[in-house]
């Protein structure tokens, strides 16, 4: 699995799927994790991937609320 990186005060990772039907299940549990922290990250989705971009929105930066959200969704993806 690939890991989180963090550039330009973000954490970005891309999911990779080997349908779209899989990539939505994906998308739609890193919206409830997302509501359930009550932090919510911007998602690209594509046919075979979802990027998943994660910031504090309020300063801009990766602070811990991001990093709890991160290791959620690795978590979801992995399971």
């Amino acid at each position: 699995m690939n890991t989180w990186q963090e550039s330009d005060g973000k954490l970005r990772q891309t999911f990779c799927f080997s349908d779209y039907n899989a990539v939505r299940r994906f998308a739609n549990q890193v919206m409830e994790i997302a509501d359930q922290q009550n932090h919510h990250p911007d998602m690209t989705v594509s046919y075979h991937t979802v990027t998943v971009t994660i910031v504090e929105h309020d300063t801009g930066k990766v602070g811990e609320k991001c990093r709890k959200l991160a290791a959620a969704i690795s978590q979801a993806y992995a399971a």
